[in-house]
């Protein structure tokens, strides 16, 4: 390659950035999907909801760990992914329900007549 059409610094900088590019599509599609196909709409607009989905929920893993980063004072580059996704999903698992004091039934109606409605 020409060094005066294409400088080496500029080549170097396109590099990193495109290799930041395609370590964020192998962890959408490695640790995020799990290696599954979910494009399985039958349109084209479904298809783009999904994906549109994904890119959202990668995205704001991404916020989060641009968060998580600022506030341990390192890269963003040194946060895992996996260890992000796994810890936002700790936020969302429920607590187990509690025991009820009585037993679930069925109310038996105490109506001893037929109702009459609109469609008899």
């Amino acid at each position: 390659m020409d060094s005066g059409i294409y400088p080496t610094e500029q080549i170097r900088n396109v590099y990193f950035e495109r290799w930041e590019i395609e370590c964020g599509y192998g962890e959408i599609k490695h640790q995020l999907l799990d290696d599954s196909i979910l494009l399985r709409s039958q349109s084209a607009i479904d298809v783009r909801q999904v994906i549109c989905g994904i890119l959202l929920i990668y995205n704001l893993i991404q916020v989060e760990i641009s968060l998580i980063a600022k506030e341990a004072n390192v890269s963003p580059l040194r946060i895992s992914f996996c260890t992000a996704i796994r810890e936002k999903v700790k936020q969302y698992i429920l607590p187990e329900k509690r025991k009820r004091p009585k037993r679930r039934s069925v109310r038996i109606s105490k109506i001893r007549y037929p109702i009459q409605s609109k469609h008899a």
